[in-house]
């Protein structure tokens, strides 16, 4: 082979050692790493006569970690909403708690009723999610 030909070779097997450095460092990452690092668990939260649909993601290499639960919006929120950032966390080594807010999703009440809940029943669904166990 010439040295032309080889320095080809040798500069676009930089290219792409750097574009997959770049692609697992930022962004697209989280989709591999996402499945190598992190579990999800779908749980159950039961609050009163409502019982809220959520996932866990928990981090596969760290034992005891840290939890974080993600609270939704003011809308109709579904934990689909807030997994992308409970990945991002199960990464850094957190467990993070998503779910699905009243009357959203697959949680229970009904499908308007999202609207009318005080916020007062909105934070006694955190504290039930604090005080269940996964």
């Amino acid at each position: 082979m010439s040295k032309w030909f080889k320095g080809i070779l040798l500069t676009a097997f930089i290219v792409v050692i750097g574009f997959f450095s770049i692609f697992w460092i930022y962004g697209g990452s989280i989709l591999i790493k996402g499945s190598l690092f992190t579990t999800q668990n779908d749980v159950q939260i039961k609050n009163g006569s409502i019982t809220l649909a959520g996932t866990l993601w928990m981090p596969k290499f760290v034992k005891n970690p840290p939890a974080v639960i993600l609270i939704h919006g003011s809308g109709p929120s579904t934990r689909s909403d807030l997994n992308w950032y409970a990945k991002k966390l199960g990464l850094q080594g957190y467990a993070a708690l998503v779910y699905d807010k009243r009357g959203a999703g697959e949680s229970s009440g009904n499908e308007d009723s999202w609207r009318y809940f005080s916020f007062d029943s909105l934070a006694s669904d955190v504290l039930a999610a604090v005080k269940s166990k996964p």
